[in-house]
């Protein structure tokens, strides 16, 4: 099993389980930095997910790639813990 597709069947995992995450993104592309926010997995589809987080008392939508979470561009709390 390669390592993407051990991160796709985690998070697959988190959302069948407990889809509420706490998300962290921090990239050089993406104009926002969120650290620590709680989140919602709400799809998982083959090459991407989808988190509802709210920041600033605002819901948002966000589209992620599972080649996020290998190149460490975002990091998903719960995925570490189910690591360890």
């Amino acid at each position: 099993m390669t390592t993407l597709s051990l991160i796709k069947s985690q998070v697959m995992y988190l959302f069948k389980t407990n889809p509420k995450v706490h998300i962290d993104i921090s990239s050089r592309s993406n104009r926002k930095h969120l650290a620590n926010i709680p989140a919602v997995i709400t799809a998982v589809y083959p090459n991407i997910f989808t988190a509802r987080l709210k920041e600033d008392g605002i819901e948002r939508n966000y589209t992620f790639q599972y080649v996020d979470l290998l190149t460490h561009t975002m990091e998903i709390k719960e995925l570490n813990k189910l690591n360890n």
